[in-house]
C-alpha cells in the first residue's frame, strides 16, 4: 500500500480494539493457551459471557446436558470457536462507527452480518471445524471501509444510503485512493495481529481476478468472497440486472450450481438470528429476507450469463 496512504490512515482516527479483543487475539498467539485462560478473559464481561452461554445452548451446539457454566460452554463450542465467537461479539460494538461521518453504517453492517450468516452456512459444508473463523473473516471483510470513513477526503461523500452499492463503493475508493477497502482492511487487521489466514482472506475479498489466478473452488478465501456476494444478492434482489454477474462468480467460487447456492442461502437465513444475537445488531426482518430469497430462487441464468 502506498506510503502516503498509510500515513494518512495513521493520522486518522482509526477504529481501536477494546482490551478484551486484544487479549483474545494474544491468546491465539500463545502456545500454552487453554480454556481456563479464555474463561478468565470472558468472565469479566457479563454480556460476553451471556453470549457464549446462549450460543453453546443453541440448536447448533446444544448437548444433552445444558451448559450452565462458561467452562462447560467453551468445552461444547471448542477453544478456537469460542475465541472467534468472543472476538466477533466484542468487535461489532467497538467498530460501530462515528455516525457523524459521511458513511452509510446501516447498509454496511447489513452486508457484514448477512455475509457472516452466509459464511456460516458455507463453512458448515466445506470447513465444519472452522465455521467461526470463516464467519469472523466474512464479518470483517469490509472493515477497511470504517478506516476510509475517517479520512478527511470524504471518499463516500454524497453516497445515497438507500441505494448503497458495494461494487460502486469499491470503484470510488480505487478512483480516489488508488486502493480499495480490502487492501486497507487487511493492513488494519495485520496491525491488530489477526491470524494470517483471516488477513489474507480480507485482502483478496474484492479481487475476483486474483482469486481466479491463485485460488480454487471451495477454498477459504473463495468462501469469504462468496459470502459477500451472496449478501449483495440478498440486498439487491429487486435489481435483476445484478443477478448474472453475482450468479457466475458465486457458483465459481464455491464450485456449485445455483440451486446449491439457493440452498446455502436458505440455510443461512436460519443463521441470521444467531449472528444477530452474537453481534447485538439487527440485520433484516424475516419477511424481507424470505421475499428476497424467493426472488433469487426463481431467477434463471442461461449459459451466456443473462438473467431471464
Amino acid at each position: 500500500m502506498d506510503e502516503s496512504l498509510q500515513q494518512a490512515l495513521l493520522g486518522a482516527q482509526l477504529p481501536t480494539l477494546p482490551a478484551v479483543a486484544v487479549q483474545l487475539i494474544g491468546l491465539g498467539q500463545s502456545e500454552h493457551a487453554d480454556v481456563t485462560q479464555l474463561v478468565d478473559i470472558v468472565i469479566r464481561d457479563p454480556a460476553l459471557s451471556s453470549t457464549l452461554l446462549r450460543l453453546a445452548n443453541s440448536a447448533a451446539y446444544r448437548r444433552v446436558t445444558p451448559a450452565d457454566t462458561l467452562t462447560l460452554a467453551t468445552s461444547y463450542l471448542g477453544f478456537e470457536p469460542s475465541r472467534m465467537i468472543a472476538l466477533s461479539a466484542t468487535l461489532v460494538p467497538a467498530l460501530a462507527g462515528d455516525r457523524e461521518q459521511p458513511f452509510c453504517y446501516t447498509p454496511y453492517w447489513r452486508r457484514a452480518l448477512l455475509a457472516a450468516s452466509c459464511s456460516r452456512a458455507i463453512a458448515r459444508r466445506l470447513f465444519p471445524r472452522d465455521v467461526e473463523s470463516v464467519s469472523l473473516a466474512a464479518l470483517l471483510q469490509d472493515v477497511g471501509m470504517l478506516a476510509i470513513a475517517q479520512l478527511p477526503n470524504a471518499v463516500y461523500q454524497g453516497q445515497a444510503c438507500e441505494t448503497f452499492d458495494h461494487k460502486g463503493a469499491v470503484a470510488r475508493e480505487r478512483e480516489v485512493l488508488g486502493e480499495d477497502h480490502a487492501t486497507i482492511g487487511a493492513w488494519l487487521l495485520k496491525r491488530w495481529e489477526f491470524p494470517e489466514n483471516l488477513v489474507d482472506a480480507v485482502a483478496v475479498s474484492n479481487d475476483y481476478s486474483r482469486w481466479q489466478a491463485e485460488g480454487k473452488a471451495g477454498d477459504f478465501d473463495g468462501a469469504v468472497m462468496a459470502s459477500g456476494l451472496m449478501a449483495d444478492a440478498w440486498m439487491s434482489a429487486d435489481q435483476p440486472e445484478a443477478v448474472p454477474t453475482l450468479h457466475d462468480r458465486i457458483c465459481a467460487l464455491l464450485g456449485a450450481g445455483w440451486d446449491d447456492v439457493i440452498e446455502i442461502m436458505t440455510e443461512a437465513s436460519a443463521e441470521v438470528p444467531i449472528v444477530e444475537a452474537l453481534c447485538s445488531t439487527k440485520v433484516m426482518d424475516e419477511a424481507s429476507l424470505q421475499a428476497a430469497l424467493d426472488v433469487l430462487a426463481v431467477a434463471k441464468v442461461d449459459a451466456a450469463g443473462q438473467a431471464e
